[in-house]
């Protein structure tokens, strides 16, 4: 059975208040089974089976198209296009980003620490101190790496301490989770400024 139409558009009208237009086919088994509802009482489309896009056909969304969706045959891309930022926001207790395995890459907390992973071993972590590092830390550059140690006093006199670094290992004799400094180096102001 075909519906043709070949001048001006092809209309549908459901003139029911609060009524729907429904879309059933076969479900794969003899019977049939809803597969897309426009749903006029709450002014919505909604999809009860999957929706598949093909390679390089993109899902766009906002009146200008602006943001994308799509999987090219390799690579799949969400493409912010428009206006203003990209937010991606969650009323759970995090953000995660994992491989096809399972294992966790990032995450994100709400209201706290920041994971960066490396083979679903965390290697970087946000704190509420600063951050922590796990494993060796490489800074390149071209023309030579800096360090750069700042305080945050807005005034510093002669004497004060600028900054440290420790050297630390765990106290094994101790039997706990104490951390002790093994040596520091301690940069004291020579100056007033």
């Amino acid at each position: 059975t075909w519906v043709d139409n070949y001048t001006g558009n092809l209309n549908f009208r459901n003139r029911q208040d609060d009524g729907d237009i429904i879309f059933y086919s076969d479900d794969g088994s003899g019977s049939h089974a809803e597969y897309l509802r426009i749903d006029g009482t709450n002014e919505r489309i909604l999809a009860s089976k999957h929706i598949n896009l093909v390679d390089s056909a993109v899902l766009q969304l906002g009146s200008s198209q602006d943001l994308r969706l799509y999987h090219n045959g390799s690579h799949s891309w969400i493409q912010d296009m428009g206006t203003g930022g990209l937010y991606i926001e969650t009323n759970g207790p995090a953000i995660y980003l994992r491989d096809t395995d399972g294992n966790y890459m990032a995450q994100f907390t709400d209201g706290g620490a920041v994971f960066l992973a490396h083979n679903a071993v965390t290697k970087f972590e946000t704190t509420s101190a600063g951050a922590t590092v796990t494993g060796d830390l490489l800074a390149k550059a071209s023309d030579g790496s800096i360090l750069s140690l700042q305080t945050s006093e807005t005034t510093v006199v002669d004497g004060d301490v600028l900054g440290s670094i420790k050297f630390s290992a765990p106290d094994e004799a101790s039997g706990t989770d104490a951390i002790l400094t093994g040596a520091e180096i301690t940069a004291v102001a020579e100056g007033t400024f």
